[in-house]
């Protein structure tokens, strides 16, 4: 092939893009006009032209679909990401004011101050020491918290055995319809084993120390201890024959009995004077 049949094939695809200049134009059609070969070539490539033309818009599209498709996964993705991130949040916040509400208002977290109850002893003829609580009317939500154990510092080094009680309550203020019932919260079966007993979660007020006399309890208070005694020892007794499966031995009015007792019971708190 001639060198001016190069140089015009070589001009030719930037007279098809437009690109050529004047001069370049001029030399491809004085060219042409004289060599069939470089004209037929040239007219061919002018052809496919279109074909090209349509296979790079396809190629655009192609690549332009695929584009569209990967940024709408992207948004999907950033979409999803964001719904569950606010589910997640949702939940948290939940959660959160779940364990924040119980931790304030439910569960007993904060001591009451000792000058807002009352903390007595009374010696029942048993030996048995009665622990009761004067609400003093309260209408607050609280619970009696007892400790025992040993305990030593520097007056007694080899320790001491003592008990504590407090009260406790929840950190937001919760109150109840009627006012707390003063009542027993715990009975002392072997007070001698006991060295000191203190009100407050830290023991910060003596309430008894081994050697101190303790008030006897009430006639009222006796009476209210035997028949709840005898309602327990009946239950007890109930209970032992129906695990045993000895239905047949055990009275049909048991139950009937056991409430009767129960009311005689509650009855009877009512007319203990250490609890009014």
């Amino acid at each position: 092939m001639k060198t001016e049949c190069n140089v015009a094939r070589d001009l030719m695809p930037l007279r098809a893009d437009g690109v050529a200049s004047e001069e370049s134009n001029r030399y491809i059609d004085t060219h042409i006009a004289e060599c069939a070969d470089c004209k037929t070539y040239y007219e061919g490539m002018m052809a496919a032209l279109p074909a090209r033309a349509e296979q790079a818009r396809a190629r655009e599209q192609a690549e332009f679909a695929r584009a569209a498709e990967e940024l709408r996964k992207k948004r999907s993705r950033r979409v999803w990401r964001n719904v569950l991130l606010g589910i997640l949040i949702g939940v948290l916040v939940m959660v959160g004011g779940s364990v924040g509400w119980t931790e304030l208002a439910v569960k007993y977290n904060a001591e009451l101050p000792a000058d807002q109850y009352g903390v007595s002893l009374s010696q029942l003829e048993s030996g048995k020491v009665v622990v009761s609580i004067d609400y003093r009317e309260s209408k607050r939500i609280m619970g009696t918290m007892i400790r025992g154990g040993l305990e030593g510092d520097l007056e007694h080094p080899d320790g001491v055995y003592s008990m504590r009680i407090w009260m406790e309550t929840t950190i937001l203020p919760q109150t109840m319809a009627t006012s707390n019932r003063n009542g027993p919260t715990t009975v002392i079966s072997d007070i001698d084993q006991y060295d000191v007993i203190r009100v407050g979660k830290h023991g910060d007020t003596i309430l008894w120390q081994k050697g101190d006399p303790i008030d006897p309890a009430s006639a009222e208070m006796e009476a209210y201890y035997a028949a709840d005694d005898l309602r327990w020892d009946t239950f007890y007794q109930w209970q032992k024959q129906v695990n045993a499966g000895d239905i047949g031995a055990v009275p049909l009015a048991v139950e009937d009995t056991l409430d009767t007792m129960t009311e005689n019971v509650e009855r009877l708190r009512l007319t203990v004077p250490e609890w009014q």
